[in-house]
């Protein structure tokens, strides 16, 4: 499925949604920005202290704003009879973005629960540590040494290998928010989750598939962007 802002979607088994197989980029939420003139989005996201093109991830936004971009693109695409007026953009749960990352079922009610559980899988292809020289694994630090990530900073999505379902950016690039609070509904809710490491990480902690990045909603910096997906008729 491709929508009216030509983000491109596909099915991730498991699960009910179509995923993005790209992070937003900056041109995605310059179109919501232009249809909102009274949001205040920071001036992080057009300035991210680094050069970015239209085709690059959209950094330095919020789990606020990602939800309202969202929000935003589901009431103009059941508008313009692109989706139908049951189906909804949301961003993925931390549970949907495991399966979409070829993760096997993880233990654990909460994101905090299941954070570093499936240890010495990573997102590139052979999924062990370290990153394989053969292809292009995604966007880490330099100091990692994988091609393509000479330069620094984030590369224009579609630039790296996808994982086996065609999505890429599952690791590298920039952090995705998800939808889930990190604790579990018995603790007072504060900070939502981060998925996928970005391109300032060499850490094999972060780079784990199953690591889970606590921060609270109205956060941003420049490696923090977000991926959506797209409900089915049914809203789920």
């Amino acid at each position: 499925f491709e929508n009216g802002l030509g983000m491109k979607f596909v099915r991730a088994p498991g699960t009910t949604v179509l995923f993005s197989v790209w992070e937003t980029r900056v041109r995605d939420f310059k179109a919501f920005m232009d249809a909102n003139k009274g949001y205040d989005a920071g001036p992080g996201w057009e300035d991210p202290y680094f050069p970015q093109t239209p085709d690059h991830p959209v950094v330095f936004v919020s789990w606020e704003d990602a939800a309202k971009f969202c929000e935003w693109l589901t009431q103009k695409e059941r508008a313009e009879g692109k989706i139908q007026p049951g189906q909804t953009y949301r961003l993925p749960s931390d549970v949907e973005w495991s399966q979409a990352a070829g993760l096997p079922r993880e233990k654990g009610d909460s994101p905090e629960e299941r954070d570093l559980k499936v240890k010495d899988t990573y997102p590139w292809k052979g999924g062990k540590w370290p990153p394989s020289a053969a292809g292009r694994a995604g966007n880490y630090a330099a100091a990692l040494k994988v091609p393509g990530t000479e330069g620094g900073y984030t590369k224009p999505v579609g630039s790296f290998d996808p994982n086996p379902l065609g999505i890429h950016d599952m690791g590298g690039n920039a952090w995705e928010w998800v939808d889930d609070w990190y604790e579990p509904a018995s603790q007072p809710h504060k900070q939502k989750v981060l998925r996928g490491a970005s391109w300032m990480d060499s850490s094999p902690g972060f780079l784990l598939s199953s690591s889970r990045l606590p921060q609270t909603p109205n956060y941003r910096l420049n490696s923090i962007g977000f991926r959506v997906v797209l409900t089915s008729a049914y809203g789920k």
